[in-house]
């Protein structure tokens, strides 16, 4: 064989080698390439969603304990479901109100509530079976602009009664009408999140369809005014609480004139009767006093 025959074959192998060598690399690149690719391109197969941390009844207002993430499969979620993007989704759920019962564990769905601001809020707010009623108040009657949704008051009517029988005598008189009444909004705000007294011109109550009626003919008989309830009230439940919301309660209790000024108790003569012995005899005299 000659040399340049040789040569020749030698390029010839070498040529077959590296093509050889190349398409085992090839092969090997193309295999390892789709695990990379799956790997860095595959989707997710499930996400987090936001779900009730327990039962949550029709009216409740959400707090912060009522919030709960929990792993849902992706392709498996409603778009009526609350998604984890950055875990601050549900700052936008508190305050709202649950529109109908939510389970423990079942997810949020954004039909399933009312929020702030949405129409229908306060009908959401209210307890199935009651009525909303607007009264008016001033700073005095508000209790000084500290009634808060939430509260819970007792509503009195102060009124001024005009005799029948000929004369002019005005006797004043008031009488609570109703005990623990749930105050749902003041003016025009149902945020029970706000702490900065103001004076509302209308304070809104949640009662019963008969004590509404009460309340509506009450604020043309005289002044409704309320009376704010302590939290530590036994009779005062919590919204949100374990047992059921107190319903208000018809008052028993009134207070006359009389029963506060002793004047208009003696017909204005503020005199008591008083005996004057005179020898052994007795005598009632009536002593007229600026007392």
């Amino acid at each position: 064989m000659t040399l340049n025959t040789r040569s020749i074959v030698l390029i010839v192998a070498a040529l077959v080698i590296a093509s050889i060598a190349a398409l085992l690399a090839r092969s090997w690149l193309t295999s390892e390439q789709p695990k990379t690719e799956v790997a860095e391109t595959a989707p997710k197969i499930e996400t987090q969603v936001l779900v009730a941390a327990a039962n949550l009844p029709a009216g409740r207002i959400v707090q912060k304990g009522d919030l709960a993430w929990q792993r849902w499969p992706l392709k498996e979620v409603p778009a009526d479901y609350i998604l984890r993007v950055t875990g601050s989704e549900t700052n936008d759920i508190l305050g709202a109100v649950v529109r109908s019962g939510i389970h423990s564990g079942e997810p949020i769905g954004r039909t399933r509530i009312v929020k702030k601001g949405d129409r229908g809020f306060l009908s959401a707010v209210l307890t199935p079976g009651m009525r909303a009623v607007a009264v008016k108040m001033t700073a005095v009657s508000g209790v000084g602009g500290f009634v808060f949704p939430g509260d819970r008051v007792d509503v009195m009517l102060a009124q001024k009664i005009t005799n029948d029988d000929g004369g002019n005598k005005i006797n004043y008189g008031s009488q609570t009408l109703l005990t623990n009444v749930r105050v749902i909004a003041t003016d025009q705000r149902a945020d029970d999140q706000q702490t900065t007294p103001a004076v509302a011109k209308t304070v809104t109550l949640e009662v019963t369809p008969k004590q509404a009626e009460s309340v509506a003919l009450a604020q043309e008989m005289g002044d409704i005014v309320l009376s704010l309830r302590s939290v530590g009230d036994p009779d005062v439940v919590a919204d949100g609480g374990d047992l059921a919301p107190a319903v208000p309660q018809k008052g028993e209790s009134y207070t006359r004139d009389s029963d506060i000024s002793r004047l208009v108790a003696s017909g204005g003569r503020g005199g008591d009767a008083v005996v004057v012995v005179r020898g052994g005899a007795g005598k009632n005299v009536k002593a007229e006093s600026g007392r």
